[in-house]
């Protein structure tokens, strides 16, 4: 799977989803690989922060749930993420030399 990351939010989610997913038998028998594409530059786009907000974001689905099953950690993710700044173009809303090539 392939997604724009910018605030982090939407990646961390569908990371943490894919893998209760597949836990669950719903849609996946193991969890998909997610390469996350940088729209924002480093430090607001980073591993450290998907992961983290993945982690804590399971942790407290754990905590709700009263499932320690669902208390993953970032290196229990950290496998299935993939980040990708090679597309980052010169600002945000701007167009990256490879995305203006891509244009039909």
């Amino acid at each position: 799977m392939i997604v724009g990351v910018g605030s982090n939010a939407t990646t961390a989610g569908l990371l943490l989803g894919f893998v209760l997913a597949a836990r669950a038998g719903i849609g996946f028998a193991t969890p998909p690989r997610l390469l996350a594409v940088r729209v924002t530059p480093w430090p607001v786009t980073s591993r450290f922060r998907i992961l983290g907000l993945a982690g804590r974001t399971a942790r407290l689905l754990s905590e709700l749930a009263g499932e320690p099953a669902l208390a993953l950690g970032p290196d229990a993710l950290a496998p299935l993420l993939e980040l990708d700044a090679r597309a980052l173009g010169p600002g945000y809303g701007r167009a990256s030399g490879p995305g203006l090539r891509a244009r039909p």
